[in-house]
């Protein structure tokens, strides 16, 4: 499960929601989901790191465990400044790890998951013409559509 595209909602959801009083955040178990969501809310208000948050959560509730997809979820929410920013490389990294992990375990990914990536020249992104660097010639280079 990725969290990270909803990170942003449950926290303000949570910012608002305690503005009217109590917040219960609850998954299944009580120990990954929602201490993951819980972890980034504290992040994003409190600025602290992913370990600090995580560590201040388990001082109230010790036995939160979230998995390790989760935990480097919120490690590139810390690295986006506490937001989700899709234009960001890390982003841009994650979302091709996914991609990449779909197709090794042989999920079929269509066409529609990629696109020119607009950061290149219009030339290279059409894959019409080869990427120019440093005098040498690459290959087209691509990204998911997501980014």
């Amino acid at each position: 499960m990725r969290i990270y595209w909803i990170i942003w909602m449950c926290v303000d959801f949570i910012d608002e929601s305690r503005k009217k009083g109590s917040v219960l955040v609850h998954c299944f178990a009580g120990v990954s989901r929602s201490a993951s969501i819980s972890t980034a809310y504290l992040m994003r208000t409190e600025h602290l790191s992913q370990e600090d948050a995580l560590g201040s959560l388990r001082q109230s509730c010790e036995f939160v465990c979230p998995n390790d997809g989760f935990l480097d979820q919120l490690k590139m929410y810390e690295e986006m400044g506490f937001k989700v920013d899709r234009a960001s490389p890390v982003y841009k990294s994650f979302r091709l790890k996914v991609l990449g992990e779909s197709y090794h375990r042989g999920d079929k990914i269509d066409s529609s998951k990629f696109g020119a990536d607009p950061g290149l020249p219009s030339e290279v992104a059409s894959g019409v013409k080869t990427a120019q660097m440093g005098g040498k010639t690459g290959t087209p280079a691509f990204r998911c559509k997501k980014c």
